[in-house]
């Protein structure tokens, strides 16, 4: 999965990991930002725009390794799904 992996990831944040299809985006870019789930083949998932501040989600996916893509900037972090 292409995208820079530091620099702007510091402003927002992917909590707990590893979690267990729940966890929190914290949005400190200061602007609404759309982030792509995505899977170990670069599948999209979903797409969900966070305000800025806190968002909890909660994703019915199985035990696994997938990204999360901040569209406009194209940072990813790694998220680790377990059972």
């Amino acid at each position: 999965m292409g995208g820079r992996s530091s620099g702007e990831v510091s402003s927002w944040q992917v909590y707990p990991n590893p979690n267990d299809g729940r966890f929190v985006i914290r949005n400190g870019l200061g602007y609404t930002a759309s982030f792509e789930v995505s899977d170990a083949y670069s599948r999209v998932l979903g797409v969900y725009d966070v305000q800025p501040g806190e968002q909890q989600l909660r994703l019915m996916l199985p035990a696994g390794v997938y990204f999360i893509r901040e569209r406009r900037s194209g940072t990813v972090q790694r998220v680790v799904v377990v059972e």
